[in-house]
């Protein structure tokens, strides 16, 4: 029997944005989030590969408050994890 893939499938493998969602149109935009400059000077460190620290020292900020402002942010996007918040602010705040 042969299976024939549905929208949002590639042979067979439903396909994935990396955002917890199957539809990168269903993400909230920056503006919509309403996320503060610093929560998105946070977030484009962090979609370039920064880690905490990294992001701290650039930002001249203590660790501690990297990770309130990332938490924030990351509730306000609506993304669950690091590495999902990563992805969303490549596509949406550095242009990917």
């Amino acid at each position: 029997m042969r299976h024939f893939a549905t929208h949002g499938e590639r042979n067979g493998v439903k396909q994935h944005n990396g955002a917890g969602n199957s539809d990168s149109a269903a993400e909230i935009s920056p503006e919509e989030a309403g996320l503060n400059d610093r929560e998105r000077d946070v977030l484009r460190l962090l979609g370039a590969g920064y880690t905490n620290r990294q992001i701290a020292r650039e930002l001249h900020l203590a660790e501690p408050t990297v990770k309130k402002y990332l938490s924030r942010a990351m509730r306000k996007i609506d993304q669950p994890d690091r590495l999902r918040a990563g992805l969303y602010a490549y596509r949406h705040l550095i242009g990917g």
